[in-house]
């Protein structure tokens, strides 16, 4: 069983990667409340505050895992093992 997708489908994929990639991006830029409850802009800090919460997260869900699957795919010479005869 393989499951085809069609371009439009491939297309969406794509740009939904590039959206979380930017994500990740602009949470390097935002601010965040600290404990004090003052909205800290220092970017260090909002680095580290940032790795130390949502960052894993983030850069889990960014990972394109359909683009790897694609190109280990054709290492592999697209070949699963199976035969047709």
């Amino acid at each position: 069983f393989e499951a085809t997708l069609n371009p439009a489908h491939k297309i969406f994929d794509q740009l939904l990667d590039l959206v979380f990639i930017i994500d990740i991006a602009l949470n390097f830029r935002t601010g965040f409340m600290n404990k004090e409850g003052e909205m800290c802009m220092k970017p260090r800090k909002i680095a580290a505050e940032y790795f130390r919460t949502w960052f894993l997260i983030d850069f889990v869900s960014a990972i394109p895992f359909e683009f790897f699957f694609d190109v280990f795919k054709l290492g592999s010479g697209g070949d699963d093992g199976e035969s047709s005869s």
